[in-house]
Parts: structure tokens; sequence; C-alpha cells
């Protein structure tokens, strides 16, 4: 890997991932971060993270755009503690927005 050798950081490997977190405001467009994420998601490195809504719900990105269509439910996180929220509900701001 590139950034690797460049910066001499040995921790990082050719499968390392890239940790991030996106603070969004209560009428955030999510879909098109979503879309984005999803087609820089080329594995180099892997994107991982969380979108952090403005009342501290903290959810995994990936879960949110693969459940943006199936009505599925996503795992939200909180500091007092995790709970199974409907993706289209996360979503729904976003669509009126």
């Amino acid at each position: 890997m590139l950034l690797a050798v460049s910066y001499r950081l040995s921790y990082l490997t050719a499968v390392s991932d890239l940790d991030l977190l996106w603070r969004v405001p209560t009428d955030f467009a999510l879909m098109p971060l979503l879309a984005g994420l999803a087609g820089a998601d080329d594995g180099s490195p892997r994107l991982d993270g969380e979108i952090v809504f403005s009342d501290g719900v903290a959810i995994n990105w990936r879960e949110l755009w693969q459940a943006r269509d199936s009505g599925g439910q996503v795992l939200a996180k909180t500091m007092q503690g995790l709970h199974l929220a409907a993706a289209q509900a996360l979503l729904t701001p976003a669509l009126t927005a």
C-alpha cells in the first residue's frame, strides 16, 4: 500500500480500512453522501464509519445504504445502548430535503 510505504506506518496493510464519522444536521440530504461513499468504496482503502445524526444516533453508512430500498432495519448506536431503527425513517428527512 502506497500510504504505508510513504509514511512508514507499519500498522497499515493492504486490508486496512479507513474509519470515519460524518456528523449531519437534521435536514441533511443523506442519499448523495451515501451514494458517493458507495461509489468510492473500491477497496483501497475500504471506507468504514458511521453517520452521526444531530440527536447522537450513529448508524453504519454501509448498513444504511444497503437497507435504503428494502424497508429493512439498521443497528442504531447511542450512548444509552443499541436498538434497531427503520432505515426509511432515517432517510425520510433526506428524501424531502
